[in-house]
């Protein structure tokens, strides 16, 4: 008797990825669109703000999510990518680098705290 292992098509894990592709399009029309337009009101400030507020979980990560998010670092699932430190006296330097677009990841300036003398 031979076993099996279950494999997934590759047409249906292209299927699959066309269809999220084709529902990622309404649903960014809908957040660039339809959200703000609900939340801004135009000459409005303190309706925009009460707005805000109301809708705050659009906006803020709640607790579950930070410690998924926890987890994904933890785990390496998710690796932050660091192009290049400098320190804080160097910051004029890591500008001038960002400007020539040649980041292929996080550029971190270390603020170190005063030293005791």
């Amino acid at each position: 008797m031979t076993t099996r292992t279950a494999e997934t098509s590759p047409f249906l894990i292209a299927r699959v990825a066309g269809f999220l592709y084709l529902l990622v399009i309404p649903l960014g029309i809908f957040g660039a669109l339809y959200v703000p337009s609900k939340l801004i009101v135009p000459g409005n400030a303190a309706a925009t703000a009460r707005n805000l507020v109301a809708s705050e979980s659009l906006f803020r990560l709640g607790k579950e999510d930070l410690l998924f998010i926890k987890e994904l670092l933890e785990t390496g699932k998710v690796v932050p990518v660091i192009d290049r430190r400098y320190s804080l006296r160097e910051t004029a330097e890591a500008i001038r680098y960002l400007e020539t677009l040649h980041a292929r990841g996080k550029v971190i300036i270390n603020v170190e705290p005063p030293t005791q003398s």
